[in-house]
């Protein structure tokens, strides 16, 4: 399958390759929730899908761009493969 092909869906997948992405940025998802004016208890629940609606949906974009699209779908995907989830 085609790493294109595959949705990003929220959820603690979602979770764990923004978190990783922000750690290796030397900012962590703190530093980056603080940034865009948000709580970090905030971040966690719309990141893994327990919220979502409109903002949430704008929250997980926003995450997504700024780890860089390309690259959070290839370490989303390769998560998905280590999990056993994608082949």
């Amino acid at each position: 399958m085609a790493e294109n092909s595959v949705a990003i869906q929220p959820g603690p997948i979602f979770w764990n390759v923004f978190r990783g992405a922000m750690t290796a940025h030397g900012i962590g998802v703190t530093g980056w929730a603080e940034l865009e004016g948000m709580k970090i208890a905030n971040l966690k629940p719309m990141a893994t899908g327990a919220t979502n609606g409109p903002k949430s949906k704008l929250i997980r974009q926003k995450m997504v761009e700024a780890v860089g699209e390309d690259i959070f779908r290839s370490l989303y995907v390769a998560h998905l493969r280590n999990e056993g989830l994608l082949q």
